[in-house]
């Protein structure tokens, strides 16, 4: 967390996240707060500051709130419909998927919008494929 004053508060946040899947600011605080004392809005603060240095993902899921990821590399997500559960796609799958992108795609897209392009966020979404009910986790 270069840059950043490593509080106590913000280790412990960081350190929960990093041990848990995909939680909202809600349940890191309820992981977090059983230990120490902390608000809510600490645990916001510290997500949006963290989510701003890079340091973790902030990823939309369908309720409209947000999850958060502490993974330490890149990786993809899968999120299923009509539930607020997401996974991570295994590392190697997700490596394939990002090699397959041709660079003169990457080269056009920068063309077109103007833009440079310093990473990718990949998210699938999607259903069961065994047909039961996903429960949120």
């Amino acid at each position: 967390m270069e840059g950043l004053r490593c509080t106590p508060q913000r280790l412990a946040i960081y350190e929960t996240l990093c041990g848990c899947s995909h939680p909202t600011a809600e349940e890191l605080h309820a992981s977090v707060s059983s230990r120490m004392s902390m608000s809510l809005a600490t645990v916001y603060n510290t997500l949006d500051l963290f989510s701003s240095k890079g340091i973790i993902l902030r990823i939309p899921s369908n309720s409209g709130s947000f999850r958060y990821c502490g993974g330490q590399r890149s990786h993809m997500h899968f999120q299923y419909q009509g539930s607020d559960r997401m996974v991570d796609v295994p590392f190697d799958l997700g490596e394939k998927i990002m090699d397959s992108i041709a660079e003169s795609v990457l080269s056009e897209i920068e063309e077109r919008l103007g833009v440079r392009i310093d990473g990718m966020d990949v998210q699938f979404m999607g259903t069961s494929s065994s047909g039961q009910e996903v429960i949120d986790s």
